[in-house]
């Protein structure tokens, strides 16, 4: 259960954010279940290995390898997220049942059964007929996870105190890396040395690696019958019309804060911003760029091994001094970084390209690692119950299912745009001369339009209100001087 980039109960909100949803009526405990907090590390194990091997890098070359177009890919991207939506009225069926514990479970084991087809897929003879299964299996089991989620994010957050929240979430966040590192890299020798040097069709490694990941998805319900739940976990229920009364009026009570709406419009701009670059990273380079399986699968692997490493130091700084601190830091070196993607592969040769694009992807992990951190824990503390007039469980609510939306429209527009001006380029030629310096073609314009709409966050970011924020030079000296900030600690 666990998410992205993980508190989720399926492959489509693995995928998803840190987001949390507190249930109003939930106790706090002053310390926390350090019992349950081990067991949601477990799940982020079973969780995240499912993840790894049935979306990501895997879904878009398995996606290729069908002969699926831009479009279609990007709403496979899509789909998981968009289905968070379903969130609000999951948030009606954890009021009306009140059983977080049940809903989680039984949505759980649900959403990852819609996905065993996924195993046999790639057998079809009819790539049509497979893609089309392929994009139902991705929408039942979204659909059903994400009323699994809202009750799995409410029970999780009733065992982790607020003023743990950045330190807790880092090493979930370093744990679900770590095993996406290990596990990305084993699927891509599997697949290259299934294809090299077993000469096996493709699409049947595809199926094996699909088959692994769903049957470890499947184990990791276990671990969620030992949790416990405040209360008991009991079936009891409340009339139907006030549940319902009070979902809608808790669901639009916190937009009547300013600051609120201020977060709200930060978190669609920077998701929509990364998404409609990020997902289709993998696609762009081995499509456009022409990079082989492997290479793209190294490149991804430096990104992720930085971001692991910076976690438990970005972690360390939100506690410190801000969530706004840290994303004023970390946005621009991302945003630097989508840039480069977009700039350097038409204008270098490839003995350069690719160190280039490794020192490029270290500094992408690290800003990614601080942005995701610092941007989900930012919508825990301030929907807080403390900072919200009403009921943080819409306040969160609200927030997942804007990052929902903002990450299912970006990657499924970025698909369309480009199956659409795809014959589209630009050539770069110095005045004078005859002769091309780079020809780019439309991927280049939507790593810029992602880049556009970075800084306009950034912009929003800004009147964002947060105490504890300090200017950028405090968190620099900070993340180059370790030493010296544990010791003012």
């Amino acid at each position: 259960m666990q998410q992205p980039v993980f508190a989720e109960s399926n492959a489509s909100r693995l995928a998803a954010n840190q987001l949390t949803l507190v249930s109003p009526s939930a106790p706090k405990p002053a310390d926390g279940d350090a019992r349950s907090q081990a067991l949601i590390l477990a799940d982020t194990f079973y969780s995240q290995t499912m993840l790894t091997l049935t979306t990501g890098v895997f879904l878009s070359g398995f996606c290729l390898a069908l002969g699926a177009s831009h479009k279609i890919i990007g709403l496979l991207m899509a789909i998981p997220h968009l289905a968070q939506l379903l969130q609000l009225p999951g948030i009606y069926l954890v009021e009306k049942c009140r059983s977080k514990r049940g809903l989680t479970l039984w949505g759980t084991l649900g959403s990852r059964l819609c996905l065993l087809p996924l195993a046999g897929i790639g057998l079809f003879p009819q790539k049509g007929f497979a893609i089309a299964a392929l994009a139902l299996c991705y929408l039942f089991s979204a659909s059903i996870g994400a009323v699994a989620t809202c009750a799995w994010n409410a029970w999780v957050r009733e065992v982790i105190p607020c003023r743990v929240l950045g330190g807790f979430f880092s090493r979930k966040l370093a744990l679900a890396v770590m095993i996406n590192l290990l596990l990305t890299l084993g699927g891509g020798a599997f697949l290259e040395r299934g294809s090299h040097t077993l000469h096996w069709p493709v699409l049947n490694s595809y199926s094996l690696l699909y088959g692994m990941g769903l049957l470890i998805g499947l184990s990791g319900v276990l671990p969620l019958r030992h949790m416990t739940e405040a209360g008991g976990g009991g079936m009891e229920t409340r009339p139907a019309e006030k549940t319902a009364s009070f979902c809608w009026r808790t669901f639009l009570a916190p937009f009547q804060e300013l600051n609120y709406r201020r977060m709200i419009r930060f978190l669609f701009l920077l998701h929509f911003a990364m998404n409609l670059a990020v997902p289709l990273f993998t696609v762009y380079m081995l499509s456009a760029v022409g990079a082989s399986m492997g290479m793209v699968t190294l490149l991804i692997l430096i990104g992720q091994f930085a971001n692991f490493l910076m976690l438990k130091t970005w972690g360390r700084l939100i506690d410190r001094f801000s969530n706004k601190s840290v994303l004023m830091v970390c946005i621009p070196g991302l945003l630097l970084c989508i840039a480069a993607w977009g700039i350097l592969p038409p204008l270098l040769h490839a003995r350069f390209l690719w160190p280039v694009l490794m020192v490029f992807q270290m500094v992408f992990g690290v800003s990614q690692a601080g942005t995701m951190l610092a941007g989900n824990n930012l919508a825990l503390k301030l929907s807080s119950a403390d900072n919200a007039k009403d009921s943080a469980t819409a306040c969160i609510a609200n927030s997942a299912m804007t990052i929902s939306l903002a990450t299912g429209l970006a990657p499924l527009l970025g698909g369309m745009l480009v199956d659409g001006f795809q014959c589209w380029r630009i050539y770069l030629a110095l005045p004078g001369m005859s002769q091309v310096l780079g020809a780019f073609n439309f991927w280049s314009v939507l790593f810029g339009i992602a880049c556009v709409v970075g800084l306009v966050s950034m912009g929003l970011l800004g009147r964002l209100e947060e105490p504890g924020h300090v200017p950028k030079r405090v968190i620099l000296r900070a993340l180059l001087n370790p030493r010296s900030d544990l010791e003012k600690s």
